[in-house]
């Protein structure tokens, strides 16, 4: 089902529907909707459990995927504000030479996001930015498809990893080996000369218990940080090109509020009303992990609030069309503010928020610094949300634009 294309899933919500906000899909499974049931199923007082939906990659457990909440607080990240105006510069360093011609901007914000992924978080040089793409990253995406279609059963991917012959998980067992043995190597030459995440969960691991005892935690945020930690930011920089290229005023006046500071002061940049407003309503309009977030119902069950949501504007005005200025001058438009949770909310919300927006930020501040944008011929944006493909995280369809030198 999660390999379907996005906008077809509200094609099954019939004739099993109880009631106007909740759904059953399932024998134990059931979707509920609105922002009081969201609350109550990811809040911070919830007791409801990640279900067996994050059990994907066991024995492997990482900061994603584990369900132990304890686990889950305890993990931190470290922000590298000028690791990133590099790669940021790189990848304008990588789109100069495509100037007036056809690209697919999908493929260069994915260099970009797997590049800085890499060496932010483990110290790998993956150089798609300054080479071509990484075999690693090919055989990630097959097997990240391949893999896809089994998120809803668990159980079924752990029957099939026995079975060596099994096709279709070939390519995760070759992105699997190819992990352990680079995170090998990470762990042999773990030095305080360029101090990434993974140097704090190495150092970790070894203050408690040792290599050996944490070796799951390790694989599984290792393998985490390594290809799930870029698809994201992936999907932000490349909606929010689409979204520019429609609405051409709002690079007008992001570009306004850049002309006012230092690019390079990220403590600047991260204050700027529209750039953030932009970034927040394309969270909000596409979600990065739509399929997601299932949770179990605690010891004693849980209760909903039964009242009926009229169509979709419980929480938003006009919640289908991308309007950036209802998080500046157009506060009417939400209703329900704090029904915008792009990452997550509770005890299991996303921990890398401040990093991904720190990438988004720098990357669209230098992109719409340098560059005019408009859609290729024939292109007119629709194939990236009708191929968008969702396996946990979402994958864009392709995006074919020019890029111009900018207009002074």
């Amino acid at each position: 089902m999660v390999l379907i294309p996005l906008q077809l899933f509200s094609a099954g919500l019939t004739g099993l529907t109880l009631h106007w906000t909740y759904f059953v899909n399932g024998p134990n499974e059931v979707t509920l909707f609105g922002y009081e049931a969201y609350l109550k199923v990811h809040g911070p007082e919830s007791r409801c459990g990640r279900a067996a939906y994050y059990d994907m990659f066991q024995p492997m457990v990482s900061l994603v995927t584990t369900r132990d909440s304890e686990v889950h607080a305890y993990r931190p990240l470290d922000q590298k504000e000028d690791v990133v105006y590099e790669f940021a510069d790189k990848l304008l360093e990588r789109l100069r030479p495509h100037t007036g011609a056809e690209i697919d901007i999908r493929d260069f914000i994915e260099y970009y996001t797997f590049d800085l992924t890499g060496f932010l978080h483990a110290n790998i040089k993956f150089n798609c930015l300054e080479r071509q793409e990484h075999p690693i990253l090919a055989i990630w995406h097959i097997a990240h498809t391949k893999l896809g279609p089994l998120n809803a059963a668990p159980w079924i991917k752990h029957l099939l990893m026995g079975l060596p012959f099994i096709e279709r998980l070939k390519y995760y067992r070759q992105f699997m080996t190819w992990t352990e043995e680079e995170l090998g190597r990470n762990i042999q030459n773990n030095t305080k000369d360029h101090y990434n995440l993974f140097n704090y969960i190495i150092d970790d691991a070894r203050n408690h218990g040792g290599i050996k005892e944490n070796w799951n935690f390790i694989l599984g945020d290792f393998l985490v940080a390594i290809a799930a930690g870029s698809d994201p930011v992936r999907q932000v920089l490349t909606n929010m090109v689409y979204y520019f290229i429609q609405d051409p005023h709002h690079v007008t006046l992001i570009r306004q509020e850049l002309g006012s500071i230092d690019i390079r002061n990220y403590r600047d940049l991260q204050r700027l009303q529209h750039l953030n407003a932009c970034i927040y309503e394309t969270l909000r309009i596409n979600p990065v992990v739509p399929s997601a977030g299932l949770r179990i119902a605690p010891k004693g069950g849980i209760t909903i609030n039964g009242a009926q949501i009229p169509e979709d504007e419980t929480c938003f005005v006009r919640p289908d069309e991308w309007i950036p200025e209802r998080f500046t001058t157009k506060p009417e438009l939400v209703l329900n503010k704090s029904a915008f949770v792009a990452w997550s909310i509770g005890k299991m919300a996303c921990l890398g928020k401040n990093l991904s927006l720190l990438e988004t930020r720098v990357a669209i501040a230098s992109l719409v610094t340098e560059f005019d944008m408009e859609f290729a011929l024939g292109e007119d944006g629709s194939r990236m949300f009708t191929e968008m493909t969702d396996y946990f995280t979402t994958s864009p369809g392709p995006l074919r634009i020019v890029l111009k030198n900018r207009k002074t």
